[in-house]
């Protein structure tokens, strides 16, 4: 039931062959040749084989299609196990028999599995892999945790599954969608579909006469019927260029939200490959560059689940408004670029998957910013980095500095009623924090977004309430040069300490 072998190339291939898979057509998928390099770069030293896998993901699908089709096919997969130590089966077995327990330290770290489908094509299933490590600026926010069995001993890797386009049942729209919603719907409990499943669920909602399996892909709003089939809404955007783009993903994935994109490929001979949907399951921050306005604007990097290419696949900025992608093409990079729609400019769309109360979108929360640069640019103050991006009250809480922060402040913040869900506007200087403004994303639109704000830099705030606002004239001319609900919010954001704070604090808040 269990095989034991060393990590190599020949072994992996030998791993994932079966009956309907000769290992010559294992060797020429493009998926094959990147999971060796990758499970090289984790620093895969053994695999385990375990045969007779039942996996819920493919039984769904095998029970849609493959189980009416004329040739046999197998409702069982294999699972391959990887570890970072060096052993032999010898190891296995006494674990196995009781021996030899808890697993032993020459065992390693646990790297994850693939499940390998009995199909003779697309038959990388079900996937869940470290990442690469988290060094320098790499951020892997959306990862969750994946409870393993292996012969009763329990295992477990942090990750977002990925699984290679079954054309047959789904198509690489479904593909994202799918990785997308291991987290969310996870993280929000709401139930997991599988792919055929989400295939089945546009089918409602469709006005083409193409039939839904086998599938030619998913447009745009079918994408956002699939995702409110499974109880969550979809925030949708066009965004044009990279700039915006790096900010609304970073907005929702600094969060640990997945973030579906779509595109239109290229290759670098200038061929149209058509449209492609991903999941955005990491990014890569540049960490040392001159400080930007927005954080988002220091990412360089995406690390995508591209059901072309494989998990975790590399994106980078390059020239223009294009993406370097690792989509397989033998004549060079791919690049992934905003997509032609008739009638409309040339944009990359960005999905997101997220909890109904969430209602303010990074949209608002942008605008309600770009009010607020205006405010602070007539009183010459700049410098400022701003990190945006949606926050929990849980999170939030537990992320306060306890180090420079005074301990009433933390309290104050820790026992502070705010909403479930926010936008944080986050101000840093060269001389560090700055301040965190609080915006309710649970709010309606048009109504009052401020809901809290915590100074960390007592003298500035001091210095535009004392020498500017106030001045009672500032504030009447404040009112009358902005919205009221935007003027009010300034005034709120400086105004001084209610009397209980106390009179040395090094930092201030206002409910």
């Amino acid at each position: 039931m269990y095989t034991v072998l060393p990590f190599s190339e020949d072994g992996f291939v030998g791993s994932c062959t079966h009956p309907k898979l000769s290992e010559n057509a294992c060797r020429q998928n493009a998926h094959t040749r990147y999971f060796i390099e990758y499970l090289r770069a984790i620093g895969c030293k053994t695999i385990v084989v375990e045969q007779d896998y039942v996996d819920r993901d493919y039984l769904v699908d095998f029970t849609a299609y493959y189980a009416r089709c004329f040739f046999d096919y197998d409702r069982k997969c294999k699972r391959l196990h990887f570890f970072s130590g060096d052993f032999a089966a010898g190891d296995l077995e006494a674990l196995l028999d009781g021996s030899m327990s808890p697993m032993p330290e020459r065992f390693g770290k646990y790297l994850g599995f693939i499940v390998v489908k009995p199909l003779p094509v697309r038959f990388f299933g079900r996937t869940c892999l470290v990442t690469y490590p988290t060094d320098g600026g790499r951020r892997f926010p959306s990862l969750r945790r994946y409870d393993v069995h292996l012969a009763g001993e329990p295992l477990s890797v942090e990750s977002l599954a990925f699984q290679e386009q079954d054309r047959d049942v789904a198509a690489c729209a479904t593909a994202a969608i799918w990785s997308a919603l291991h987290k969310t719907a996870k993280e929000f409990g709401f139930r997991i579909p599988t792919p055929s499943e989400i295939t089945r669920m546009v089918d409602e909602s469709s006005s083409t006469s193409q039939r839904n399996i086998p599938n030619n892909g998913l447009t745009v709003e079918q994408i956002r019927h699939a995702i409110k089939k499974t109880g969550l809404e979809a925030e949708i955007f066009s965004v044009p260029n990279l700039a915006a783009l790096k900010t609304h993903i970073y907005a929702y994935h600094a969060f640990g939200l997945p973030v579906i994109l779509g595109y239109g490929l290229e290759t670098n001979q200038g061929e149209l490959l058509g449209a492609h949907a991903v999941t955005v399951a990491g990014m890569n921050l540049d960490t040392k560059g001159a400080a930007p306005t927005l954080t988002a604007q220091r990412i360089i990097k995406l690390y995508l689940h591209d059901d072309q290419a494989g998990p975790f696949s590399r994106a980078t900025f390059g020239a223009g408004e294009t993406l370097e992608t690792q989509f397989p093409d033998p004549h060079g990079p791919v690049l992934a670029k905003p997509r032609k729609v008739p009638g409309q400019q040339p944009s990359y769309t960005v999905i997101v998957p997220v909890y109904p109360k969430i209602r303010i979108s990074v949209t608002e929360a942008i605008d309600y910013l770009k009010d607020l640069l205006k405010f602070f640019s007539r009183l010459q103050f700049g410098g400022i980095e701003w990190d945006v991006r949606l926050i929990s009250n849980t999170e939030y809480k537990k992320q306060i500095p306890t180090t420079t922060t005074a301990r009433e402040v933390i309290r104050r913040v820790r026992t502070a009623q705010l909403p479930r869900f926010m936008w944080l506007l986050r101000g840093t200087t060269q001389r560090g924090l700055l301040f965190d403004l609080l915006l309710d994303a649970t709010s309606i639109r048009d109504a009052e977004l401020h809901v809290h704000r915590v100074f960390y830099d007592e003298a500035v705030r001091s210095h535009v309430w004392n020498n500017i606002l106030a001045d009672k004239s500032v504030q009447d001319r404040l009112m009358q040069s902005t919205h009221e609900r935007f003027a009010k919010a300034i005034l709120a954001v400086f105004e001084p300490d209610k009397p209980t704070a106390p009179a040395n604090s090094d930092a201030v808040i206002i409910a």
